[in-house]
Parts: structure tokens; sequence; C-alpha cells
């Protein structure tokens, strides 16, 4: 599957969803969103392993909303779910959405880190 910024890869057997959100504006998270919850709500429970890139991606009060209800309706599909690009800023969108959504989510500073955790789950 590729839709752009989603994207199924296999890494080392295992499927692997890929949701790019780097460089985003709010209104391209609010988008993104909807067509990434169309692809996870298609998944059997708890079977989908995730990579998010938010490398660079827009940071207020309206993205962390947007992300923590995504999370929350995501939570019954996913397995293991890894973040790339939570620095600065964006960490404490990651404490708000984590918080709020009741989610764990692993960080990683590259996408490859964040692959060889999610294999490992």
């Amino acid at each position: 599957m590729d839709m752009g910024r989603i994207s199924t890869i296999d890494y080392k057997g295992n499927s692997i969803l890929i949701v790019d959100w780097s460089t985003l504006s709010l209104e391209g998270i609010v988008e993104l969103a909807e067509e990434a919850r169309g692809a996870i709500h298609s998944a059997p429970p708890h079977s989908l392993l995730i990579l998010s890139d938010f490398t660079d991606t827009h940071y207020d009060k309206a993205t962390a909303d947007t992300l923590a209800d995504y999370a929350v309706s995501n939570k019954p599909y996913v397995k293991a779910s890894a973040l790339v690009g939570m620095t600065g800023m964006r960490k404490i969108l990651y404490n708000v959405v984590s918080r709020v959504s009741g989610r764990d989510f692993s960080l990683h500073n590259t996408r490859e880190e964040a692959l060889e955790w999610l294999v490992s789950q």
C-alpha cells in the first residue's frame, strides 16, 4: 500500500505501516490523520506495527488534540508503535498525546532504529 504519506513495507519478514507526518502543517496533519485512520481501522485488532515520522512537523495545541484523538481511535488495532522525530517542542506533543490516549509509544532517533524495535515486539 502506498498512498503518498502512508505506505506498508516488509522489514525482516514483518509488515510495517509507515505514516510520514514530517514537515506537515496543521491542515496536513488533519488530512493525514483521516487518511491513516481509514487504513488502520481496516486491520485486525492488535495486529499493526506502525512507524510514525514526525520530523519537523508543526506543533501546537490543535495538533496535539488532533493526534490524541487519532491515537485513541487507533488503539484497538495497534500491536506496537514507534515514533521518529520527536525532538524539541514535539516531545511535549508526544507527552500530551501519550497521556491523553493512554498509549505507549517508543521514541527513536532514526527510522532504522524504530524498525529494529518494531520487529522485536
